[in-house]
């Protein structure tokens, strides 16, 4: 299973151990068919990376972690806003294979079951996804068998969940969509599926109002998008290719209130994102793959503006470089930009030029902690697989997820 898999959630968290090593170079393609763009030009002397930045040795005055609990090994978990996070449990029968928690942040309870059953589930479909915030809920129903599936929302009041209404469905001519919940509207990116590896159509977001039927198309861009929708604080963010060039992804920015675009920036010909992140700077971004063009921006790793760059020049801006192997999108914690690394998560400070790593417990599977949260918020959540077995001791076999905050 590949990073980019990886990143599109419910699909293969537990199987991360199966990513392949190695580096691969991409070769920028911008040759006839795909007339010139403008796009991103960041010189290489404008790009920090972590060789420029101190190590704090002990964060306690930085980060502390408020709570701590475990739910069933294979669970996932989504925070898209401070209030509340999204849980999928798999149950212990043959069918339902899952069933929908949500999480008080700021309680730091455990998770309270608000989907037990999926609504088709007379007709053999499973819930494959979820997202939520605290305004409501949106997930996919799927059907393996024939490839069909459907969008449900539901309004949120805590942990209380308010009917189940269809937003949309569709069948095996398109991938599963992507979800995103922010605001007070759900979200969710509809990828035309690749026959004999050759992608034609259009890829379209579409949002409605929780617990309503009131779906809208909100963009449509040529072919499909290379990353997956993901939740900013007001927005979401996504990359789809330029209406100017085929053979440029452009970043997108759509706001959750106005549903419409609020920023972009175009990346060099031929380089291809793995995720798109939203919050204090700007747009962030990552790179699975060196390229053998593109300046500052050529590298492998995750991508970030130092400075707010908002809807402003993102060319002259500073940046900055976390040069790991990327399999989460990056998020923000207060004044630090949160980067998952090969086994733990780093958060960088980049005004300060300062980053430490946080702890992983004991018996962690290969990806070590893993990124629940997307967007900028003032709590971050986490989340591991256990599966450990300690010398005269039971054996530990959960997902444990943590909750952390500023510690000042």
């Amino acid at each position: 299973m590949s990073r980019r898999k990886f990143l599109y959630g419910a699909a293969g968290v537990g199987a991360i151990a199966l990513v392949a090593g190695g580096v691969k170079i991409a070769t920028s393609n911008s040759e006839a068919k795909n007339r010139q763009v403008a796009s991103l030009d960041v010189p290489e002397s404008s790009v920090k990376t972590l060789d420029d930045f101190e190590l704090i040795e002990d964060y306690s005055s930085h980060l502390r972690q408020t709570a701590s609990f475990d739910l069933p090994l294979g669970s996932l978990v989504f925070a898209s806003d401070d209030a509340v996070a999204a849980c999928l449990i798999p149950t212990d029968t043959g069918s339902p294979l899952a069933r929908v928690g949500v999480i008080e942040i700021g309680k730091a309870n455990d998770p309270v079951t608000v989907i037990e059953n999926p609504v088709g589930l007379s007709e053999h479909f499973e819930i494959y996804d979820v997202r939520a915030c605290s305004a409501g809920i949106v997930w996919t129903e799927a059907n393996i068998l024939d490839g069909t599936w459907r969008i449900y929302t539901a309004t949120l009041n805590g942990t209380k969940a308010g009917p189940s209404v269809l937003a949309a469905s569709g069948d095996a001519s398109t991938d599963t969509p992507t979800l995103a919940a922010s605001g007070s509207s759900a979200f969710w990116l509809v990828n035309p599926k690749a026959v004999d590896g050759i992608v034609k159509g259009s890829c379209a977001l579409y949002a409605c109002a929780f617990g309503t039927d009131d779906a809208q198309e909100i963009h449509t861009a040529n072919k499909n998008s290379p990353t997956p929708l993901y939740a900013a604080a007001n927005g979401v963010s996504f990359a789809a290719r330029s209406a100017e060039s085929s053979a440029n992804f452009e970043l997108l920015y759509f706001g959750a209130a106005s549903r419409e675009q609020e920023d972009s920036v175009v990346l060099p010909a031929g380089m291809t994102p793995l995720s798109v992140a939203y919050g204090p700077q700007g747009f962030s971004f990552s790179l699975e793959r060196i390229y053998n063009s593109g300046g500052g921006l050529s590298q492998m790793g995750t991508y970030c503006p130092i400075n707010d760059t908002r809807g402003g020049d993102y060319d002259t801006a500073p940046w900055f470089r976390f040069g790991r192997t990327p399999s989460a999108p990056p998020c923000w914690c207060g004044d630090f930009l949160v980067v998952k690394s090969t086994y733990a998560v780093a958060l960088a400070n980049l005004k300060s030029g300062k980053y430490f790593t946080i702890d992983v417990d004991d018996g962690a599977d290969t990806y070590g902690e893993y990124t629940a949260t997307t967007g900028a918020h003032t709590r971050l959540v986490t989340f591991t697989s256990i599966d450990y077995k300690p010398v005269n001791a039971e054996k530990t076999q959960v997902c444990r997820v943590k909750i952390w905050s500023p510690a000042s």
